[in-house]
């Protein structure tokens, strides 16, 4: 994958990952402060969380060919650096008797929305692999 692929991809997977933070925001906020309204500063958050968690993904950027380990490394490193990021970004603002459970809330959707976000990817690379090797196909019937 040339680099020009890899930042094309990332900037289609942030977009993807604002809607999904607006849904997760969306959840946590009915959850744990459903009479709040939003300000400008709560609907920019998903798009600078979002610019936030595309940062890790760079790890997973490889040159070659990358080996199943190596693949598994880095993404376990990346999601790590994502719950990290979303963790120390999430909630200053959360009451004390209400911080575990909105921790363990937030890790939960950032593991959803890692899953969801990998397999949209995965499936898109599925769709366009299977669409080259039916175009080799017809140019080797027609060669």
């Amino acid at each position: 994958m040339t680099i020009k692929d890899f930042i094309r991809s990332r900037l289609q997977l942030y977009f993807f990952l604002v809607t999904l933070i607006l849904t997760a925001d969306f959840i946590i906020g009915s959850m744990f402060d459903p009479n709040r309204q939003l300000s400008n500063i709560d609907l920019t958050g998903p798009l600078i969380l979002a610019g936030l968690c595309i940062i890790p993904t760079f790890v997973t950027y490889f040159k070659d060919e990358p080996t199943s380990r190596q693949l598994i490394i880095r993404r376990v490193i990346q999601f790590a650096l994502i719950e990290a990021i979303v963790q120390l970004a999430a909630a200053p603002g959360v009451s004390i008797e209400n911080k575990v459970q909105f921790r363990i809330t937030t890790a939960l959707l950032v593991l959803v929305i890692y899953l969801l976000a990998f397999a949209v990817i995965s499936f898109r690379s599925f769709m366009e692999s299977k669409q080259l090797t039916k175009l080799l196909k017809e140019y080797q019937e027609n060669a």
